[in-house]
């Protein structure tokens, strides 16, 4: 069975933040959050450490609690950048 996971990351940043969550939720919070300067995106996987192993040669991923701490990481680092 495939989890769902939404992660988001900004150009520039190292790493990139993910989060468990449904599927209608995740295209959700893409659909509130397009046009801005930092990407998100639906991944899916057997659990989080297969993502995390499959797709984390590009950049590490830093888990997070709730959607606010996803957006809030990306958000942060998008002023800073």
């Amino acid at each position: 069975m495939s989890e769902t996971f939404l992660i988001a990351r900004h150009m520039g940043d190292r790493g990139t933040a993910i989060l468990k969550t449904n599927q209608r939720e995740a295209i959700r919070a893409i659909r509130e959050n397009r046009g801005t300067a930092f990407q998100l995106a639906v991944l899916g996987g057997k659990n989080i450490n297969a993502v995390k192993r499959v797709y984390g040669e590009y950049a590490p991923y830093h888990t997070v609690d709730s959607l606010d701490g996803l957006l809030s990481h990306v958000k942060k680092n998008s002023v800073s950048n």
